[in-house]
């Protein structure tokens, strides 16, 4: 490429949120001053290794040239070393193919995040489902996506805009805004919008949608037997409202149609849906991301080759790979003989670099003036005042969402006064911490067994012991069935009350034939378990309705 490359750090300070005009012209001409291998590195996003830059990360960057890095948890430490992290890597990047990286991770909030330093964690999106305030998502998203640039992300995979309608899904369930497509795609443009005008790339997600489903791609290929009547009333709302409101991007997944493709095709690799439905009739200008193509519902089908290069003909823009191995150079070979042999031109390539390079242009990662290239920043300075109200928004969903299923709501207040003696059951150290620091006298037992040989005992040496004043509270993270019939049936023959503390997947008490009174949270951040301490000490009455089906049983 015959262009100066300025340093990373000698950077144009852009305003926010100038993101809205095209610069198509500028991304052609850089475009066809760069060699295939350059473009084939443009359409690959990739794992790297460790928390600091190593040779490993240099080899990847300067044999391949991917547009694009995805971060995960191992990858991320204190803020200012992540910062410096993926500044090394940028600059390496500049060096190596003279274009600056696309820099991603999955900071959905709730049980997904992979950064705890340096961002505010939120809860999940069911918890602001729970409270529906577009307001809130908006702010919250604007918040997260600020702070991710500032560390140096600039794209965000989310938000997931799946309708959660199937309660055994085992990967979406908290994840969603809700079980509704109104819903859904109300916050879900909320949130868009938020991260967005933050200069954040937002990448919906799982087109066309993982929501009824029972079963997690990550293991298997989800089939999901629904026509297209079925899809465009539920499933495929929030993906046009997305579009319509201006997402740069979406993700694709790997579940099967077949009533849809008359095959059992993953959605990743078919031109149907990528191309007819996203590109032809939704008129989606952006760009098409794949979900991990190393996930088992594609790489236990064909090869990641095949299934990269199937990908780009389809109409995706982005190929993602998880890992850093010997994965990328087989799908870079892959491509580069399938442009080589015709089966993919490139001028298909073009057009998919030219998309990439036009985001990377307009949200500040990159800059081209005179006929040169540079790395770009952005800065934040009128948005401080938002930035110092996260903890309040967060203390304020995380407060919100809070849900009570059951009656007699004055145990809270009960408690507060000491007319009423809680004891609980948790082997979550943060929530034993918030408990004794926040609940004076506090009995926390990190076992259903520890808890009925103290009583049994307790019961014995007094007779008179007031059971029916105390309450005895058991944290569900992960549902076991057999330990709240064991306690059920404990709590019973001892006159004493029980209420289950969720702060897991909330459809799995669903399974229960009869559920006691039980407190939902919807999400297991600090937050959220603070705000359900001061819940339980009767500091404020949580709701007692919610516009989702939990499917409780009585």
């Amino acid at each position: 490429m015959k262009r100066s490359v300025l340093l990373f750090i000698l950077a144009l300070i852009l305003s926010v949120p100038s993101c809205k005009v095209k610069r198509y012209e500028d991304a052609r001409a850089i475009v066809r001053d760069m060699a295939l291998d350059q473009k084939i590195g443009q359409v690959i996003m990739v794992g790297v290794p460790g928390s600091t830059i190593s040779e490993g990360s240099r080899e990847i960057l300067k044999k391949y040239y991917p547009g694009g890095i995805v971060l995960f948890g191992f990858n991320f430490s204190d803020r200012d070393k992540t910062m410096q992290f993926i500044e090394d890597l940028q600059k390496a990047s500049m060096e190596y193919s003279g274009l600056p990286l696309f820099v991603s991770t999955d900071q959905e909030g709730g049980r997904v995040r992979r950064i705890t330093d340096g961002v505010t964690q939120f809860p999940g999106n069911m918890a602001f489902g729970i409270v529906d305030d577009e307001n809130l998502v908006n702010e919250a998203a604007r918040i997260i996506g600020m702070q991710l640039r500032l560390i140096g992300v600039n794209m965000n995979l989310t938000p997931v805009l799946d309708v959660n309608n199937n309660p055994d899904n085992p990967v979406i369930n908290t994840r969603s805004f809700g079980s509704t497509p109104e819903l859904v795609s109300r916050l879900g443009v909320s949130y868009i919008r938020g991260l967005q005008d933050s200069r954040c790339i937002s990448v919906a997600k799982h087109f066309p949608g993982h929501g009824d489903t029972n079963k997690d791609s990550h293991i298997t290929l989800p089939v999901i037997q629904y026509d297209m009547e079925r899809l465009e009333e539920i499933e495929l709302k929030p993906f046009e409202e997305a579009i319509d409101s201006g997402v740069e991007a979406i993700m694709t997944a790997h579940i099967a149609y077949p009533k849809v493709l008359k095959s059992y095709l993953p959605v990743t690799v078919s031109r149907v849906f990528l191309h007819d439905i996203l590109r032809n009739e939704y008129e989606f200008e952006g760009l098409l991301i794949t979900d991990d193509m190393e996930m088992d519902a594609i790489a236990e089908y064909m090869d990641l080759g095949e299934a990269a290069v199937r990908s780009l003909q389809a109409g995706a823009d982005i190929v993602l790979l998880s890992s850093y191995g010997r994965h990328i150079p087989l799908i870079t070979s892959a491509i580069r003989e399938a442009v080589a042999s015709g089966q993919l031109t490139e001028e298909r390539l073009d057009r998919s670099v030219v998309r990439i390079i036009e985001v990377k242009l307009r949200y500040g990662i990159m800059d081209f003036v005179e006929g040169n290239v540079s790395a770009s920043k952005v800065s934040f300075d009128d948005d401080i005042a938002l930035l110092s109200r996260a903890e309040h928004i967060n203390r304020r969903v995380s407060r919100d969402a809070i849900y009570y299923s059951g009656e007699k709501i004055s145990v809270f207040r009960e408690i507060g006064t000491g007319m009423l003696h809680p004891v609980f059951i948790t082997t979550n150290r943060r929530l034993q911490h918030y408990l004794l620091s926040g609940i004076r006298g506090s009995k926390i037992f990190s076992s259903v067994d520890a808890f009925t040989r103290y009583y049994r005992a307790h019961h014995r040496m007094k007779p008179s012991a007031d059971s029916e004043r105390s309450i005895l509270f058991y944290h569900v993270e992960k549902l076991d069935t057999s330990a709240i019939l064991k306690l059920l049936d404990f709590t019973q023959r001892h006159s004493m009350r029980m209420i289950i503390l969720s702060t897991g997947n909330p459809f799995e008490l669903s399974r229960l034939a009869s559920l006691p009174p039980a407190i939902f949270t919807f999400s297991s951040t600090d937050a959220s378990l603070r705000e359900l301490v001061a819940c339980v000490r009767g500091e404020f009455a949580p709701r007692r309705e919610v516009a989702v089906n939990l499917g409780i049983r009585r």
